[in-house]
């Protein structure tokens, strides 16, 4: 009886404890749809604004690139989007939780976006160290872009 109870733990534990493992893995990512996002984002006001971007176009294949005067052709920064969590609040607009790499530095930001349901307000907080867990307009990461529309966006080349 004591052996067969000793092979009963010893087959049975693993089993499940590699269920358990298998139960708790990551999230994986959320594939958001680019429409909500993707497009042209201006800020008039980061025009004079060192380290802000003025202008930042998030391409559908999950690309950006930024300006960092809303006039300027050639770009300041480019890099990766990664969704990697994504929600709607009761009042109907999208959260993020982002993932970007910057082109060039290999760093990751962790992003927290909040996309009103018009899609035409994107308002971020970024850290390097962890993803943020709240949308603060006084956080010195803190940025609000305004999407334009297809005949501004023409006009830029999009």
């Amino acid at each position: 009886m004591k052996i067969r109870n000793l092979l009963i733990g010893v087959i049975l534990t693993p089993a499940v404890l590699l269920f358990i493992a298998n139960c708790a893995t990551e999230k994986e990512a959320v594939k958001a749809y680019p429409g909500e996002y993707s497009g042209l984002w201006i800020n008039k006001d980061y025009n004079t604004i060192k380290d802000k971007a003025a202008r930042i176009i998030y391409h559908p294949d999950g690309t950006w690139t930024a300006y960092d005067s809303e006039y300027t052709t050639v770009s300041a920064w480019r890099g990766t989007i990664s969704i990697t969590d994504k929600w709607k609040d009761n009042k109907g607009n999208y959260w993020y939780k982002v993932t970007t790499n910057q082109m060039g530095y290999n760093q990751f930001v962790y992003e927290l976006w909040k996309l009103d349901k018009s899609c035409t307000k994107l308002e971020g907080v970024w850290s390097f160290g962890s993803a943020p867990g709240t949308l603060n307009s006084d956080n010195d990461s803190y940025t609000v872009y305004f999407r334009q529309d297809a005949l501004t966006q023409v006009r830029y080349g999009i």
